[in-house]
């Protein structure tokens, strides 16, 4: 409620006040200029009758020659003539009583009038304290609300070249991965070759532990998609790219190949009795990778899971750019020093980080593991 709302509002108060207490005024007004005129024709009407008994009483004939019969009967006329007078005057007293009352009404409904007037316009002055009080406490929580979507614009700009720096790092372990894993892959076929039975399943069990790091190592890299996505959904700002793309998804399936080769020794040494004797013996044996409980499950399934998982990443990586894509033509550009300076050490980062990305994948496509 603005200070102009709250004068017109105290002057229609007003304006309602003085229309009542004049209706009232002139109400009284009528009650006792009527009473006053009835009150002066009863005075009137007594003192005439009063003064006819005086002239017509003292004269009547009868009365002058009438002896003590005369002089009683004198005294009673006077008498009645004085108490129709008395009875003249009370009446015109009671008269006067409705003006009185009319007196007591108006006062009475002029104190109600007034307090209702005091009354209504303190609750316009609360409720403009209150309006005030409403619109400053919503201020508030609008200047909150921005803050609050400030700092997170800025929460989120930290955020993704943080995401971005991680996937890199993760993605690095992988080549690493694959070169230990090729190394114990020869070792493997060099066990083959010299008929060492058990130290060749021994191999084969920690082959696919590199293998299950592999697909753990992959798994973060989408929750890290997914992450990285959801933020640029939120964030108003210029977000850099995701540093991986789905053409990169060959590089990043290069373990493909490396299962396939490894599946070949496997069933050349199923193939041979000994081996399958020792294989058959220890296949349930506990084997806790990627979600396999042993090791015939994670030999049966684990390429399978491998393809899924590279598949779901891929779809991730698609929807991303597609997604950054589209939003690059909507971009708000907050005006924020704080967020425009993390958004120039976001895309620098970037900058930086395309070069480990395109090294890692250079190295992953040129591996080999016949």
């Amino acid at each position: 409620m603005t200070e102009d709302e709250v004068k017109v509002q105290k002057a229609i108060r007003q304006a309602e006040y003085d229309s009542e207490l004049k209706i009232i005024t002139e109400r009284l007004n009528n009650a006792i200029s009527k009473e006053k005129k009835q009150y002066a024709s009863n005075i009137w009407g007594s003192i005439a009758i009063f003064a006819l008994g005086v002239i017509i009483f003292p004269f009547y004939e009868p009365a002058r020659g009438g002896g003590e019969i005369a002089i009683w009967l004198l005294r009673i006329a006077g008498g009645g003539i004085i108490g129709i007078f008395g009875i003249a005057i009370l009446f015109s007293k009671r008269q006067m009583e409705p003006v009185k009352e009319a007196q007591k009404s108006y006062d009475i409904n002029t104190r109600s009038i007034k307090r209702k007037l005091e009354k209504e316009i303190e609750n316009i002055d609360k409720e403009k304290y209150y309006s005030d009080l409403r619109a400053a406490d919503k201020a508030l929580d609008k200047q909150k609300a921005k803050e609050k979507e400030a700092q997170h614009q800025v929460s989120l700009a930290s955020l993704l070249p943080r995401l971005n720096q991680e996937a890199i790092n993760m993605g690095e372990k992988l080549p690493i991965t694959l070169t230990d894993a090729s190394i114990y892959l020869c070792e493997v076929k060099e066990l083959y070759n010299r008929s060492l039975f058990s130290p060749f399943w021994d191999k084969i069990e920690e082959i696919y532990s590199f293998i299950g790091s592999y697909y753990d190592t992959l798994s973060g890299i989408k929750d890290n998609a997914i992450t990285f996505q959801k933020a640029c959904l939120e964030y108003k700002g210029a977000a850099p790219q995701f540093i991986y793309t789905d053409d990169d998804i060959i590089a990043l399936s290069k373990i493909d190949e490396f299962i396939t080769e490894l599946n070949k020794t496997i069933e050349i040494a199923q193939a041979d009795f000994n081996f399958a004797l020792i294989y058959e013996a220890r296949r349930t044996n506990q084997l806790l990778i990627a979600g396999f409980t042993n090791l015939s499950s994670a030999i049966s399934g684990m390429k399978n899971q491998l393809s899924n998982m590279t598949s779901t990443l891929g779809a991730e990586l698609r929807n991303i750019h597609s997604s950054q894509k589209q939003m690059h033509n909507e971009v708000i550009t907050l005006q924020n020093d704080k967020l425009m300076s993390y958004e120039r050490n976001a895309f620098e980062m970037n900058n930086l980080m395309i070069g480990q990305h395109n090294q890692l994948i250079l190295q992953l496509r040129g591996m080999s593991f016949k």
